[in-house]
């Protein structure tokens, strides 16, 4: 695989910091499949703590790099002008699929009172639209939801996704 080079033209105004900051989101996000496209690199915000002492300084400096424009340019001597960071990748249906609509029905289906069905609409094989469907739960996934509701939410992806790890109690352990 070859490496696309980057000229990045900096925005007036990006401090130090901001240019700090992306430097830790490269480093986190460092992987052979880096220059891939539509990659989605996912970074704690503890691990961004190192360049900001509070969420206010982070979200500034985070809005700065998405207001700075990268040229890319290719191997083949094609060129690209893209957000240094940013999201520009539900584009089509199927990443606004992956990322938001998805993500966003298994939240909603857990912690609601309804249930939701998002069907898409084809025209040939493009997307057109999306149908949107939803209905009353019933009294027992009512009650599932509510319980998870009063729940911490820290796990509440794993639990809800079904991928959370049970441990071993100590005397399988010995």
């Amino acid at each position: 695989m070859k490496l696309c080079s980057w000229r990045v033209a900096v925005q007036p105004g990006l401090t130090l910091a901001d240019r700090r900051l992306f430097n830790v989101l490269l480093y986190h996000a460092f992987r052979p499949d880096l220059a891939s496209e539509n990659r989605r690199f996912d970074i704690a915000v503890a691990d961004l703590r190192e360049t900001h002492q509070s969420n206010g300084r982070l979200v500034q400096s985070i809005e700065a790099l998405m207001a700075t424009v990268a040229t890319i340019r290719r191997p083949d001597g094609s060129t690209d002008r893209v957000q240094l960071l940013g999201w520009n990748k539900l584009i089509t249906y199927g990443n606004l699929n992956q990322y938001a609509i998805k993500p966003a029905l298994v939240e909603v289906n857990a912690l609601s009172d309804f249930t939701v069905t998002v069907v898409p609409e084809k025209t040939g094989r493009r997307v057109t639209g999306v149908l949107i469907g939803w209905g009353a739960k019933d009294i027992e996934r009512r009650k599932a939801a509510y319980a998870e509701l009063q729940r911490p939410r820290v796990g509440r992806k794993a639990r809800i996704t079904g991928t959370v790890e049970e441990m071993l109690p100590p005397e399988v352990i010995e």
